[in-house]
C-alpha cells in the first residue's frame, strides 16, 4: 500500500500533467482557430479581387507576387478560362464555401457564369503548430521535474508530522505510552498531537491504575503465603505422623506454586513499571553468562555452548535482562529431548544484537506458536508443571527494552530469538 506521501504526490502530479496537456490542446486548437480565420479573410479578399479583376479585365489588376501559397483555377460555363499554381491534388469542391481537403484551404464562390476556386496550402500552418507542440512538449518536462521537486519538498513538509506521529503510535501499541512530539506544520497536525497526547495520558493513568492494583493484590497475597509457607516448614521438623507429613509437604508444594505465580506477576508489573531513565550500559556477553550460571544450578546435567563472549555494549536494565535469559534457557531446558547441549548463538549487527537459544525436541505447535506469549498460556505439548507466565514475563522484557522475541523452528532445533537495540 502507498505511503500517504506518495499518494499525495501521485495525485498533484497526475492532475499538473493532465491539467498541462489539456491546457496545450486548447492553445493549439486556438491558435488552429484563429489561423484558418486569418487565412479565410485573406482567401476572400484574394478572391473578391480576382473576381472583379474578370468582370472589368481594364481594372487594377490582381497581384499575385508572394502569394506562392495560393492557387486558383477560374471557369466560364464548364470551360477553363484562367489557372494559376493548381496543385497536384486538386479537388474541386462540390460546394460554396470554405473547405479544408488534405493540406490544403478551398474557398469556392459562383458569380453568373464564373465559377473560381482558391486555395491555399496549408502546410506552413500544420508545421507552425507541429513546432508549437514539440516547444510544449520540451517545456512540459522539465516543468513536470519542476514541480515534481517543489512540490515534494511541500508535501514533505505537510505530511512529516503525520509519519511521526504513525511512528510513536507504533511504539505506543507496543506498549510505550510515551507523548507524541512533532513539530506541526498545520493547525489540524497540532489538533491531532494534542487530542492523541491526552488520549495517551488517559490510557497512562488507567494502566497505572491497573498495574497497581496488580502489585498490591500480589504483594497482598504473597505476604500470608511466605508466612504460611515458612509456619508449614517449622511444623514439618516436628514428630508428626507419616500422612500428616505427606499432606503437609503437598500443601508446601501448591503454596510454592502460589509464590512463583506472584513473583512473576510482581516481575511483569515492576517491568512495566521500569522506564529508559534506568538504562544503563552494560555488557551482553557478561549478562548472558550471569543467566546461564543461574540456569546451570538447577539443570547440573545440561551443557550450554555460546558461541561468541566478546564484549558487546547494550543500553538495558541488567537484572531483566538476565532474568529473561535465564526463563528462555531454563525453557529449553525443560523441553529439550535429547543430550545435545543447549546453544546460544549471539550476532551483532549494525545497531543490533541478535541472541538465539536453542534446543533440540518437539517443535511447538503451529497453532501455538501465535500465542505462546500471552499469560497463563501453556502449550499443548507441554511435559511439566508450570503457570504459562515464564516467556510472559520474556515478552514484557523485551517489549521494555524494545525488542523483538519471537519462535522458530528449524531442522528440529527450537529457536527462542531476541533482537535487541544498542
Amino acid at each position: 500500500m502507498p505511503t500517504l506521501r506518495h499518494a499525495i504526490e501521485k495525485y498533484y502530479l497526475s492532475i499538473f500533467v493532465v491539467s498541462m496537456v489539456v491546457m496545450s490542446a486548447v492553445l493549439i486548437l486556438l491558435l488552429h482557430s484563429l489561423a484558418i480565420k486569418r487565412i479565410d479573410q485573406e482567401m476572400l479578399v484574394f478572391t473578391n479581387d480576382l473576381l472583379r479583376f474578370l468582370e472589368k479585365p481594364e481594372g487594377q489588376p490582381v497581384a499575385i507576387f508572394g502569394k506562392k501559397n495560393y492557387a486558383f483555377h477560374v471557369t466560364e460555363q464548364g470551360r477553363t478560362i484562367a489557372s494559376y499554381n493548381l496543385p497536384d491534388d486538386f479537388v474541386v469542391p462540390k460546394t460554396e464555401g470554405f473547405h479544408t481537403i488534405h493540406s490544403q484551404r478551398y474557398v469556392k464562390l459562383i458569380r453568373d457564369d464564373l465559377e473560381v476556386i482558391v486555395t491555399r496550402n496549408l502546410k506552413d500552418h500544420f508545421s507552425f503548430l507541429a513546432s508549437l507542440s514539440i516547444t510544449l512538449m520540451a517545456v512540459l518536462v522539465p516543468l513536470t521535474f519542476l514541480v515534481l521537486f517543489f512540490g515534494r519538498r511541500l508535501t514533505r513538509k505537510l505530511t512529516t508530522p503525520i509519519e511521526m506521529i504513525g511512528e510513536q503510535m507504533q511504539l505506543v501499541s507496543k506498549g510505550v505510552l510515551e507523548k507524541i512530539q512533532i513539530e506541526p506544520t498545520s493547525k489540524e497536525a497540532e489538533i491531532l498531537q494534542t487530542q492523541l497526547n491526552e488520549a495517551i495520558d488517559r490510557l497512562n493513568r488507567t494502566m497505572e491504575e491497573l498495574r497497581d492494583f496488580a502489585t498490591t493484590i500480589s504483594h497482598q497475597l504473597r505476604n500470608p503465603l511466605a508466612s504460611a509457607k515458612t509456619r508449614l516448614e517449622v511444623l514439618l521438623t516436628e514428630d508428626l505422623p507419616d500422612n500428616v507429613k505427606i499432606e503437609m509437604e503437598k500443601i508446601k508444594h501448591n503454596i510454592d506454586r502460589m509464590v512463583e505465580i506472584t513473583s512473576q506477576l510482581l516481575l511483569i508489573a515492576r517491568t512495566q513499571h521500569t522506564s529508559a531513565k534506568n538504562f544503563e550500559e552494560e555488557d551482553l556477553s557478561s549478562l548472558i553468562l550471569e543467566s546461564i550460571d543461574q540456569v546451570s544450578q538447577k539443570y547440573n546435567n545440561k551443557e550450554f555452548l555460546i558461541d561468541s563472549i566478546k564484549e558487546i555494549k547494550v543500553k538495558c536494565v541488567g537484572p531483566l535482562l538476565i532474568h529473561a535469559f535465564a526463563n528462555l534457557l531454563d525453557n529449553a531446558c525443560k523441553y529439550s529431548s535429547s543430550e545435545k547441549p543447549i546453544t546460544l548463538h549471539v550476532e551483532e549487527s549494525g545497531e543490533t544484537v541478535k541472541v538465539e537459544v536453542c534446543n533440540y525436541g518437539d517443535p511447538i505447535p503451529e497453532q501455538d506458536r501465535d500465542k505462546i506469549f500471552l499469560k497463563f498460556f501453556r502449550s499443548s505439548n507441554a511435559r511439566t508443571e508450570g503457570f504459562g507466565l515464564g516467556l510472559a514475563v520474556v515478552k514484557a522484557i523485551a517489549d521494555l527494552h524494545r525488542a523483538q522475541v519471537y519462535y522458530e523452528c528449524e531442522d528440529g532445533v527450537n529457536k527462542f530469538v531476541m533482537i535487541l537495540p544498542k
